[in-house]
């Protein structure tokens, strides 16, 4: 997870995708199925599949709304993908707090560095999201 440096309203996104939801249902659905089968790779370990899952569900995403993301966030989601990021998707902040990429081990530091992005721990929780500490 690497935060982008860069917030948003997420208030407009939001309105936007309200406002299209009733010709978006098909794709709400997609979405859905796409989250239930991201757990089962969760779960499994599959790097792999969770990739292309998350990256399927952050296509998806950006046709929602052409807020969801912009010229930015698209180079460097495009950038990490070069670079061996099996997937991800923008999170937190109205879609620009965070870029979170599914990549191997071995890659994370190349793509963290090229980016020049910070990178973020986090770990799953039961308890949803929360912060706990942001520093420098």
């Amino acid at each position: 997870m690497l935060y982008t440096g860069r917030e948003r309203s997420s208030s407009d996104i939001h309105g936007e995708q309200i406002k299209n939801m009733d010709g978006m249902i098909d794709i709400y659905d997609k979405m859905r199925d796409l989250a239930e089968k991201a757990f089962r790779a969760i779960c499994d370990g599959d790097v792999n599949t969770l990739g292309g899952l998350m990256h399927e569900n952050w296509l998806l995403k950006k046709s929602l709304s052409v807020k969801i993301s912009d010229g930015w966030i698209d180079r460097k989601y495009s950038r990490a993908m070069e670079l061996g990021a099996k997937g991800g998707k923008v999170v937190g902040a109205g879609g620009g707090g965070f870029l979170l990429l599914v990549a191997e081990p071995e890659t994370q530091e190349q793509i963290t560095r090229e980016l020049g992005l910070k990178k973020t721990e986090f770990r799953f929780s039961h308890f949803g999201s929360r912060v706990i500490f942001v520093g420098d």
